[in-house]
Order: structure tokens, then C-alpha cells, then sequence
């Protein structure tokens, strides 16, 4: 709409501008000169203003797309992240695991499976991210994690006695692939085990 008024503007504009230039530049033309002058400035505020206006709403409009198209990409990433994501009971059954196998390490913000060594991250809403594993007998934690550690409420036995079961299992050799081979044996899966 605003478009319309700014054309049908911009020729009046062009109309007075041929006005203004075709009077002639007489004494007894001096009075309708000003009111050519005058209604030339009229109109130029009136075109800056229909200006803002389309510009305002062009903006308006981008704003409102981006902002529709912030919330399409959350509501995506959310839809991916919860396909993707495995939940507590889902992980337990996949894997043949009891809710006994897990400790949660408060300390640094994870969750310890004490059969494999597996730890897994505590989100913000109080879920493990399963997707996300690190094992604290092949995986190397940094310095920071191992100090976080807390020795009070007994998580660093907790790791540390998870580790040595581990390291102590007949056939573990250290390596994550025997590990593997070792929890699959331990949980049955899969039928063939390779050469044991």
C-alpha cells in the first residue's frame, strides 16, 4: 500500500519539479513560485516519511521471519536431539543393564556405569546424554576432571575401584577393544565372540 503512495508521490514530485522549471521568472510569478516551492517541501517530508514506513515494515517483516525462522530451527534441532538422544530405560534394556550398574558422580556431572567403566554426561534437565560416552579405563579424562573428582562423598572410589575390577577382569588386556570383547561376553551379545 505504502508503495503505491510513494509512486503516485514520486509523480506529483516530478509534476511541480516541471512546474517550477516552466514558470517564468517574473515579478507577477513570485507569489506562485513560493506556493510551488512550498508544496515541493510538503511533499518531500511526506515521501521521507512514506520512505521510513516501507522500510519499517520491510524490517518488521525480516524481523518476523527471522524470528519464525529461530523457532522452526529450534523446534528442529529439539525434534533431532530427542530422536537422537537414548533415554535411561531405553539404555538399561538396549544393553542389558540394571539401573544398580549406574552411579551417578555428582562431582563432575556424569553418570558411571560400574561394569563397563562407561561414564555418560548429566544434562541440564537432569537426563544422560548416552551418545556422548567416555570410559575412564581407555578414554584419557583431563587433569581438570580427575581434580573435580570428589573424594567426600566417595565418587573417586567409586571410579577408582571401577577401574581396578576392570584392569583385574580375566581377558581385559587394556585396550577398548577388548573391553568391548569383554562386555559382550559378560552381557551376551553379540552370539560369535571372535577367538575366546
Amino acid at each position: 500500500m505504502f508503495e503505491k503512495i510513494l509512486e503516485r508521490l514520486v509523480e506529483i514530485e516530478g509534476q511541480l519539479d516541471d512546474a517550477m522549471n516552466t514558470l517564468p521568472e517574473y515579478n507577477a510569478n513570485v507569489d506562485s513560485l513560493g506556493y510551488i516551492d512550498g508544496a515541493r517541501c510538503d511533499l518531500y517530508h511526506l515521501k521521507d516519511e512514506i520512505e521510513r514506513k516501507i522500510l519499517d515494515e520491510k524490517k518488521l517483516k525480516k524481523d518476523e521471519n527471522n524470528a519464525w525462522l529461530c523457532q522452526l530451527f529450534f523446534v528442529y534441532s529439539y525434534m533431532l536431539k530427542k530422536e537422537k538422544t537414548m533415554n535411561l530405560e531405553t539404555y538399561l534394556k538396549e544393553n542389558n543393564f540394571e539401573k544398580k550398574d549406574l552411579t551417578i558422580l555428582f562431582s563432575v556431572g556424569c553418570v558411571l556405569n560400574v561394569k563397563t567403566g562407561d561414564t555418560f554426561p548429566m544434562m541440564d534437565d537432569d537426563t544422560f546424554d548416552f551418545n556422548d560416552v567416555m570410559n575412564v579405563v581407555t578414554d584419557e579424562f583431563d587433569e581438570y576432571w580427575w581434580d573435580t573428582l570428589a573424594t567426600w562423598n566417595g565418587d573417586k572410589q567409586i571410579v577408582e575401584d571401577t577401574i581396578q575390577r576392570l584392569r583385574n577382569f580375566p581377558g581385559f588386556e587394556g585396550t577398548m577393544e577388548a573391553l568391548e570383547d569383554l562386555i559382550n561376553g559378560v552381557v551376551g551379545e553379540p552370539e560369535y565372540l571372535g577367538g575366546r
